[in-house]
Order: C-alpha cells, then sequence, then structure tokens
C-alpha cells in the first residue's frame, strides 16, 4: 500500500461527524496553513478512485502542492490524530485510562490537590461505565493519597476502611460479570450447531440452573444483565421456544434503553437485538412487529448513520418489513416499501450486497405476481436468474428458478418454460423439495395450458389446490413454501 491509497482509503472511510471534526481539528492544531489541509482533504473525499494528477492540476497555485508527497505523509497522521482525539471523548474506557495516567503523573509530581480532582472526575466516568477496573485502580490511588497522611486515628481509619469496602463490592461485581460471562460463552460453544442436539440443550439446562442465572436480581451490573438475559434469549431459541426467546431479547432493549449512555457505546448491539426481535417476531407472524419496527425506525432516525452503518442495519429491516406485509398479504405495500428502500439507498449512496439485491428482487417478483402484475414479476425474475453470481451465492436460487417457470405460464412463454423444465431437469435442484413441488406443479401447467374448458381447468385447480396442501402439511416442505407459498397461489390464481 502507498501513502496515496492509505490516506485516501482512510479519509473515505470516516463518517460524516468524524469529518466535521477533523475541520475543526485542524483549524485548532495546524498554525496558518489548515486551509491547506482542508482543501486537500476534501478533494481526495470527493474522488471515487485516488488520482493524483488531477490534484496536482487543481492545486497548482498553491505552494504546499510542490511537496505533495509530505502533505499526504502530514494529512495523513493529522487525520489519525483526530480520530485519535474523536474516539478519545467517546470511548469512555480510553478516557478513564488517560486520566488514570494523568493522576500517577500529578501524584508523583506531590500534586495532590490536582490529583484528588482528576480522580473524582475520572470516577464519574468509571462509575456511568461499569469500568470496574479503573474502579479499583482510582481506589487504589485513593488510599495512596490517605495514607500519605501517614495517620492512623479514627476519621482516618474509617475512610481506609470504607475504601476496603468499595473494593470488596466492586470486586464482587466483577466476579459476578465473570461467572455470567463464562456461563454465557460456555452456552454458546454447547448451542453452537445448527440445530441444537438433545444432549447440548440439557447441558445447556445444567448450566442455567447456576445460583446467578435464577433471576435477573442476581446480575449484580447492567452488563451482567444484558449477558443474563442474552444467555437465555440463546438458550430458548436453540430449543425452539421463540415466545420465551422474544422475551429475553426485548428485556435487553429496555435495559439499553434505561441506560442511554451505554446505548450509544453499544448502539451496534441494541440494533442486532432489535433485528433478532423484529425476526422472531415476522416469522412467529405477531402483530407486534410494526410497532417494534416503528420503534427501531425512531432510534435510527435520531442518529446521521454512516453509510457503511446503514448497509447494514437499514436495508435488513426493510427487507424484513417487506417480508412480513408479503406474509400479510399487502402486496401493493410491498411494493412501496421496495421502491422507497431503492430510493433512500441511492440517497445514501449505498448499493445493497448480492444477497441483499437479490432477495429485493425475489420479494418484488412475489409481491407483483400476487398483484396480478405477472409482465413486472417475470422481469425481476429475470434479473434474479441473470446475475452472473445469483446460483453460486444465492441461498433461494432454486426457488427462484422454479417460481420463474411458473411465470413462464403464466404469461404464455410455454416454449421457454418448456426449455427451462428441461434445464431444470439436467440440473437438478440441491433441494429436494424444490424437485418435490416441480413435479406436481409442472405437469399441471401443461394441462392447464392445453385445456380451453372453464369446467375442465376448475377441476385442475382443484386438484392442483388439494396436491398444494398436502405438500405444505410435509415437514421437509416447510423451507420452499417459505420462499414460495405454491398453496396461497394456487388459491389466488383460482380466484383471479
Amino acid at each position: 500500500m502507498t501513502v496515496s491509497s492509505d490516506l485516501h482509503q482512510l479519509i473515505r472511510s470516516l463518517n460524516k461527524n468524524e469529518k466535521a471534526y477533523f475541520k475543526k481539528f485542524a483549524q485548532l492544531h495546524v498554525l496558518g496553513e489548515e486551509n491547506n489541509y482542508v482543501l486537500l482533504f476534501d478533494a481526495i473525499a470527493e474522488m471515487e478512485k485516488y488520482d493524483e494528477e488531477s490534484l496536482k492540476k487543481k492545486f497548482s497555485k498553491e505552494d504546499f502542492i510542490r511537496q505533495i508527497s509530505v502533505a499526504k505523509n502530514y494529512l495523513y497522521n493529522l487525520v489519525l490524530k483526530s480520530l485519535r482525539s474523536f474516539h478519545v471523548e467517546l470511548n469512555a474506557r480510553i478516557k478513564a485510562r488517560q486520566m488514570l495516567h494523568n493522576i500517577a503523573i500529578l501524584f508523583e509530581k506531590g500534586l495532590h490537590d490536582q490529583c484528588e480532582r482528576e480522580m473524582n472526575r475520572a470516577r464519574k466516568i468509571a462509575l456511568k461505565h461499569e469500568l470496574y477496573m479503573e474502579q479499583i485502580e482510582l481506589l487504589v490511588w485513593e488510599l495512596k493519597i490517605l495514607l500519605m497522611n501517614q495517620s492512623f486515628e479514627d476519621k482516618m481509619m474509617k475512610l481506609m476502611n470504607e475504601n476496603y469496602e468499595s473494593r470488596k463490592t466492586v470486586l464482587r461485581k466483577l466476579l459476578n460479570l465473570y461467572e455470567i460471562d463464562q456461563l454465557e460463552y460456555n452456552v454458546a460453544s454447547l448451542l453452537r450447531k445448527t440445530p441444537a442436539t438433545s444432549a447440548a440443550l440439557r447441558e445447556t439446562e445444567k448450566l442455567l440452573k447456576s445460583s446467578v442465572m435464577k433471576d435477573e436480581s442476581q446480575a449484580l451490573s447492567v452488563t451482567a444483565q444484558l449477558k443474563f438475559h442474552h444467555t437465555h434469549a440463546t438458550y430458548y431459541y436453540a430449543a425452539g421456544n421463540n415466545k420465551a426467546c422474544r422475551k429475553h431479547l426485548l428485556r435487553e432493549i429496555q435495559i439499553l434503553e434505561k441506560n442511554p449512555d451505554l446505548m450509544e457505546l453499544r448502539f451496534q448491539d441494541y440494533v442486532l437485538l432489535y433485528d433478532n426481535l423484529l425476526l422472531l417476531l415476522k416469522d412467529d407472524k405477531d402483530k407486534s412487529f410494526p410497532v417494534h419496527l416503528k420503534k427501531l425506525r425512531d432510534q435510527l432516525s435520531q442518529r446521521k448513520l454512516s453509510t457503511r452503518m446503514f448497509a447494514q442495519v437499514g436495508l435488513r429491516n426493510y427487507l424484513m418489513e417487506i417480508e412480513w406485509l408479503i406474509d400479510s398479504e399487502k402486496y401493493a405495500e410491498a411494493l412501496k416499501v421496495a421502491d422507497a428502500l431503492e430510493e433512500i439507498a441511492k440517497q445514501k449512496n449505498v448499493k445493497p450486497g448480492l444477497n441483499d439485491l437479490l432477495s429485493i428482487l425475489h420479494h418484488r417478483t412475489i409481491a407483483s405476481l400476487f398483484s396480478g402484475k405477472t409482465d413486472d414479476a417475470l422481469k425481476y425474475s429475470f434479473q434474479i436468474l441473470n446475475e452472473p453470481e445469483a446460483q453460486q451465492k444465492y441461498v433461494s436460487y432454486d426457488y427462484a428458478r422454479l417460481l420463474h417457470i411458473i411465470l413462464l405460464f403464466e404469461t404464455d412463454n410455454i416454449d421457454v418454460a418448456d426449455s427451462q423444465i428441461r434445464s431444470l431437469q439436467r440440473q437438478p435442484s440441491k433441494d429436494k423439495a424444490v424437485e418435490q413441488i416441480a413435479v406436481v406443479i409442472f405437469p399441471a401447467l401443461r394441462k392447464l395450458h392445453k385445456t380451453f374448458s372453464k369446467k375442465e381447468k376448475q377441476i385442475l385447480w382443484n386438484e392442483l389446490a388439494d396436491s398444494m396442501k398436502k405438500l405444505k402439511s410435509q415437514k421437509e416442505m416447510q423451507g420452499v413454501f417459505r420462499f414460495f407459498d405454491g398453496e396461497k397461489w394456487v388459491g389466488f390464481r383460482v380466484s383471479y
């Protein structure tokens, strides 16, 4: 990597807040030349690809461009320095550690009054953010200052004993956190395989009988409470008890919301918890899904999400909303949300990853089909199958092929449909459920296409509906009906 490419990548990785902070930082830390570095920073930030020649042309009248290598190197280190300063203000632990260094320096210089003032400031941060190791270090410094008096009067001894009791309280909380932490990781290890084995679930149940896992009151800190509920949520999810899992996820969310400072530090965890909760609500068709989706969106709207974070969290909850609307048979609304998602992605300059893109197209296909817009559905279906890496990377590719053939029949592209069926037979699906549904649907569709009698068509549709109902009742067929509900489609087709 060259300095140029490193600098370009570093600047392009900054979010809006970090960029704004850099400009203020540069004005304070670069006397007389701040405008040059800010201008160079802005010029590089606008580049999709680094182009040094265009920089030289743009700043040809500026003196610093004659030593552009020096300027780039200085700018690179200035950006890193501004990031360190920016994140110290955000990261409580780093700030507390720096204050502990200050305390050590002030103590060594004999400036004990200043040392105590710094300790008081550091203590507020350590208590607020449950930084137990830092709390213990501060108590050690507090005792050192007390001992400087070299007095064993009653008042002094009372303060010393209070100091030791405070340390023991902190240590109890720390040991409690370690115990719950250990249980959390052991449970995660036992349940790492999907689906979890009966033996793994039994071993997990034994661990959950530990005294610290009886109820939330056994968790002595906010962090421990979060881990307590996360461990239980992990178990209940593996055991297939979605309702109990949702209860613990929701409690984690509530704990974070009651501790806004901690939530800011762990906002990505908060979003992930909400994503998992929404996923369970969606799969369980729970009516509270829209309420919780709105709550998450409200939280997201209060923050300026970086492009990267929107790509990670924003796309996902929009996709879940589209799936929810499709499951609720609100197809027109699903298409509107898909349109809104694409518009927002453009505004935020986010290009969805391959699986997200294909999922959006898949949802559009289904929503269009059930809205009676079969031509649109076929258009989206073609886009899925024509995506170069779809076959290798898209988890629902086999279902997309199946749906595509159905759409070809629906739009009277019979020759193309026959060609695709032969292709499917030459390249069988890896999922046996897809093959089973294909064996039932395609012969029926051929018969329907060749039949002109309305009465005979009705009989054939009813027979196909019965076949779909039987297939859907089979446990091994649940996957295919999740990605394309054949029974619902037949019912829609009959009434359409």
